[in-house]
């Protein structure tokens, strides 16, 4: 992802009337800070409509993700898809897309060390040294008809299981190839 691509986003955002996002991505660059921001934004928009956030929490899964859980406060189904939808469109989406495509994915060390021993006990061992989900799987993890490799199925499975038992403060935990 280029900065002349992430300006050009940011003036197409400007045009929609998105501009807290557009002024975010500018400069062609987003940093942890401008993810939070756009994050706070986010969720201020939510609280704003009666929706409850939990989180954000930094991801020991890749280090990039901000977790968090939206809860309803029981309005209705359709509420609250319509309302997260457009709050994460306006504020949160493009900014949190180009901080995860233009930095490096860093799963906490515990973590990899568990689902290396997860893997292990499933038979299958990780393509080689690794500090992120991608280097746990190496390659050839998705084929050319879009299926998944043994060893990204498993490690899928591993982080999801070891990062729910290491880490079951976190309301959420999402797994990103």
């Amino acid at each position: 992802m280029t900065v002349d691509y992430i300006r050009m986003l940011s003036q197409e955002l400007a045009e929609k009337g998105y501009v807290e996002s557009a002024q975010l991505l500018s400069d062609g660059v987003v940093s942890a800070g401008e993810q939070r921001a756009a994050f706070d934004l986010y969720r201020q928009c939510l609280t704003d409509a009666g929706l409850t956030v939990d989180g954000p929490y930094d991801s020991p899964i890749d280090g990039l993700a901000l977790e968090h859980l939206v809860s309803s406060n029981g309005l209705s189904f359709d509420f609250f898809n319509n309302t997260h939808a457009a709050c994460q469109e306006r504020y949160f989406v493009d900014v949190a897309l180009v901080y995860r495509e233009t930095h490096q994915a860093r799963m906490e060390p515990a973590l990899v060390e568990a689902t290396i021993r997860c893997m292990a006990d499933a038979g299958v061992e990780p393509a080689g040294p690794a500090t992120s989900l991608a280097e746990l799987v190496g390659p050839g993890g998705v084929d050319s008809n879009g299926v998944a490799s043994r060893r990204l199925t498993v490690a899928m499975d591993c982080v999801r299981e070891t990062a729910h038992a290491m880490y079951p403060e976190l309301p959420a935990l999402s797994i990103v190839y």
